[in-house]
């Protein structure tokens, strides 16, 4: 699979302004600043592309309004993770699933006509021996878990200690980071024969593919065999480093950020805020009505100070999918079936240019969450914070200043006194947990079929139900297919199944 482009998106609900005002030029200084701790930057040594967006307001976790220990509650933060992304450093959902998406290459593709070597297919088969279950011949092998985990613990502490140095360059290192980074690396050493998986991995990666058949069955089996029942229905799992009960532990350390108004001369502002995807409006800083992921519900009020600061705690989550083979992505074997609504569409134009935002309907892929807690905002506002806080969460109304929530918008099953935002004078503070951002991947060109190299059968009519479907009939199918979907997603923003 070729190499995937990384970017960095944090959750936001509004739309870059036309007309930069001292807000707008704020709101991009944090956005900055946070990229220059989590080591974002534009074009690291590797060639790869990083990006930051900041949100408006984050989504709150607590664990009286999300119970992770009950399946709906682990539907919601998996929903959180799953909704398609627009292509902005302001987050914004597409209106689909990540899953739906990926589903839909799993049943409606075409894969080209190739076939394996007798010594590619023994390479190939030894090496599935290494790390897959020889039970299933789909799930990992415990070898391969193991060192999965240890892998993905060793780099989680690392970030985590790389993210605290660069907030804090003259400081030493906190002894229980220390601590977490040696134990990871004590489990990591213990893992035998990194060599050995990692070869049998690229086997899989660079041949897989060679055999249709082999690779879509078991891609299927993956995904179908890693979902969550939560009614009648079913979500794709995900699975996180650290693990939900650590996002609520006031015991673990966090990284400390602090900005405030001397950095707005400062810092230095990120070219990746070109990344808009066309969105209109102003940012502003204190916002009313914002629902995660949603621009248009949101609108800003002026609550304005000269001197200000904002301090809070931050921690970064890895995310895993059991049920995706990434390798799909950068296969150049197969293109749409004419039976997908999405067929002649991109996933991803695999675009990482600082100028325009990738395209696709589906372009971005989250692969870590940015979790805020303890959040302080200060400063000398020009009117009361209190009354227009008050006035303002009236309604019950979300409030956030920035990428921060201060409570709200839960709907009528809302516990708000669990939320246990108070103020102070002119100081507001937040504890519970929020997530505040996702860093994602920019997805490779998908699909890309090699149409030169590869020999592709001739397209036959689409089957559905027993009747054949071509030219202008398959034309109509399709469309009407797409209008019935978009029809489903609009209805799923509104009432989730």
């Amino acid at each position: 699979m070729r190499q995937l482009q990384i970017a960095i998106l944090l959750l936001a609900t509004s739309a870059p302004a036309q007309a930069q005002d001292r807000n707008d030029i704020i709101f991009q200084k944090l956005y900055s600043k946070l990229a220059n701790v989590l080591g974002v930057s534009d074009v690291d040594a590797a060639g790869q592309v990083d990006a930051l967006v900041l949100a408006s307001p984050g989504y709150i976790l607590d664990e009286a309004n999300v119970d992770y220990n009950n399946p709906n509650g682990r539907r919601i933060v998996f929903n959180l993770i799953d909704s398609s992304l627009r292509p902005s450093w302001i987050l914004r959902f597409s209106g689909g699933k990540t899953s739906d998406v990926y589903s839909d290459i799993l049943t409606n593709h075409t894969t080209s006509v190739v076939t394996m070597t007798a010594q590619q297919r023994d390479n190939l088969t030894k090496a599935r021996a290494i790390i897959f279950d020889p039970k299933t011949n789909s799930g990992f092998s415990q070898r391969y878990r193991n060192f999965a985990d240890a892998r993905r613990e060793l780099a989680a502490e690392m970030e985590a200690v790389q993210t605290w140095q660069r907030a804090n360059p003259n400081d030493s290192i906190p002894a229980t980071m220390v601590a977490r980074l040696s134990d990871a690396r004590e489990k990591y050493d213990l893992v035998a024969e990194k060599n050995v998986i990692l070869a049998a991995k690229a086997t899989i990666d660079s041949l897989e593919n060679l055999d249709p058949a082999v690779f879509w069955g078991k891609a299927l089996d993956r995904y179908q065999t890693n979902q969550l029942p939560v009614g009648a229905n079913f979500v794709p799992i995900y699975d996180f480093y650290p693990a939900y009960p650590t996002w609520l532990d006031q015991s673990v350390s966090w990284t400390r950020i602090k900005f405030d108004d001397s950095d707005v001369n400062t810092v230095a502002t990120s070219s990746r805020s070109n990344w808009n995807a066309g969105g209109s409006g102003r940012w502003g800083l204190w916002n009313v009505g914002g629902s995660y992921g949603q621009s248009e519900s949101r609108s800003s009020f002026e609550l304005d100070a000269q001197s200000f600061s904002v301090d809070f705690e931050v921690l970064r989550v890895k995310i895993d999918r059991p049920w995706m083979n990434y390798a799909v992505f950068g296969s150049r074997t197969w293109k749409w079936s004419p039976a997908s609504a999405n067929d002649k569409k991109l996933i991803s134009d695999g675009n990482t240019s600082e100028s325009s935002p990738p395209d696709g309907i589906a372009p971005l892929l989250p692969v870590e969450i940015l979790i805020a807690r303890n959040v302080s905002l200060t400063g000398n506002w020009n009117t009361s914070l209190k009354t227009t806080y008050s006035n303002q969460r009236s309604g019950g109304a979300r409030v956030g200043w920035g990428p921060f929530s201060f409570g709200g918008g839960g709907g009528s099953s809302y516990d708000e006194t669990k939320e246990r935002v108070q103020i102070s004078g002119n100081t507001i503070t937040s504890p519970a947990p929020q997530i505040i951002g996702l860093l994602v991947q920019v997805l490779p060109k998908s699909p890309d079929p090699n149409l030169t190299d590869y020999e592709w059968p001739d397209q036959s009519p689409v089957k559905v139900n027993g009747i054949d479907l071509s030219g202008d009939a398959l034309q109509q199918y399709q469309e009407e297919m797409e209008d019935i979907n978009k029809l489903e997603r609009e209805v799923d923003e509104v009432a989730p199944q």
